[in-house]
């Protein structure tokens, strides 16, 4: 069954994701490195995961999201999400996507899509702490369409 979801994300092969807005009106979306970011999912030409680690496992961070972590995408709008960095390490190469880590990633052409999944809609009052539900969420997901990655770019 195709999506048929408003939301996508164009990603290129160039390392760059955005996700874009085709609804017809404004939604808030949560898209943040701790909190709910999106992921890269990688894998070798003959088809083969690779498994990033998650960076925030070792991390001790606030957990909550306040009505300022929420970003407007207007209608037709784009909301700029991560860049794929990639740095020399040794033989190997290092990729990076907001909070996951590819290490020893070895020089080559990879098959490469962007998802996000958009769950949270409840934000943290500062000063009571309490938990409200903030209207105008967006909950869903989006991928990307599956693109060729050369490392090193």
């Amino acid at each position: 069954m195709p999506d048929t979801s408003p939301w996508v994300i164009e990603f290129s092969g160039a390392g760059r994701a955005k996700l874009v807005n085709h609804s017809r009106a404004a939604a808030l979306v949560l898209h943040d490195a701790l909190l709910q970011p999106s992921r890269l999912e990688l894998s070798s030409a003959d088809g083969k995961p690779l498994a990033p680690k998650d960076t925030r496992a070792v991390k001790k961070y606030d957990h909550d999201a306040y009505e300022e972590s929420f970003q407007n995408v207007p209608a037709g709008g784009e909301l700029e999400l991560f860049e794929l960095e990639v740095t020399a390490s040794g033989d190997s190469f290092e990729l990076a996507w907001g909070p996951f880590r590819f290490h020893a990633v070895p020089r080559g052409r990879y098959q490469a899509r962007v998802s996000f999944e958009s769950v949270r809609k409840e934000c943290v009052d500062p000063e009571t702490r309490r938990s409200r539900e903030l209207p105008g969420v967006w909950v869903g997901s989006a991928k990307s369409s599956l693109v060729t990655l050369s490392v090193p770019r």
